[in-house]
């Protein structure tokens, strides 16, 4: 059940926060790396980083509040 939720609020996020994201939680690249690869900026990074953790944060918190 926990493995779905995350996998649902993975689900939940835009394509980019989701690359984003798995680039650097999951896969462990720096913001500078992210950067490089996708061809950003490092503040749109860290932004959009920012955006994703939220959002995370949102979506498990519905699934904490249900299993609770």
């Amino acid at each position: 059940a926990q493995r779905q939720a995350i996998l649902e609020a993975l689900e939940s996020l835009s394509t980019k926060q989701r690359m984003v994201f798995t680039l650097f939680y999951i896969e462990g690249f720096k913001i500078d790396e992210i950067a490089g690869s996708l061809k950003i900026a490092n503040g749109t990074v860290k932004a959009t980083l920012f955006k994703a953790v939220r959002r995370m944060r949102q979506e498990l918190a519905e699934f904490e509040r249900d299993v609770l």
